[in-house]
């Protein structure tokens, strides 16, 4: 799970509500978003500062992993699981929205009954069709 937590710089997120939890699956076995050995917070406040901070890895209730294992499956510090740049326009996440654009590709929709036409991944991608439609 990841919650939202980008102000709205973001183009990539435009279409998802702050504070949301939404279902995108995690598929890496390795990498982690860290910071150099003792700039950890003046980083993070950066990211805070210039509203890049864009999801956060938490429970299916909103709860901050808090580094824990399953929840942060990496480590990642302060349970980062996507930034964007300072201009909102690039976009670095380690869970794979790609795998949950239709409800039918989500792990457990068979024990759900049937599934969401759409999953939690669909307002990612729509997030960035509005913004090449609305620029270009």
């Amino acid at each position: 799970y990841l919650k939202h937590e980008n102000r709205g710089n973001c183009i990539f997120t435009s279409k998802v509500p702050r504070d949301v939890t939404l279902r995108i699956p995690v598929a890496h076995a390795e990498g982690r978003f860290v910071f150099p050995e003792g700039k950890e917070q003046e980083y993070l406040e950066k990211l805070y500062e210039n509203d890049q901070l864009v999801f956060r890895y938490c429970d299916e209730d909103g709860r901050y992993a808090e580094g824990r294992y399953p929840t942060n499956p990496n480590g990642s510090f302060h349970d980062i699981a996507g930034i964007c740049n300072p201009e909102g326009t690039v976009f670095g996440l380690m869970p794979h929205p790609e795998r949950a654009y239709y409800g039918w590709q989500l792990p457990d929709w068979t024990r759900r009954g049937s599934p969401p036409k759409y999953g939690d991944g669909r307002l990612i991608f729509e997030s960035m069709i509005d913004y090449l439609t609305r620029k270009f």
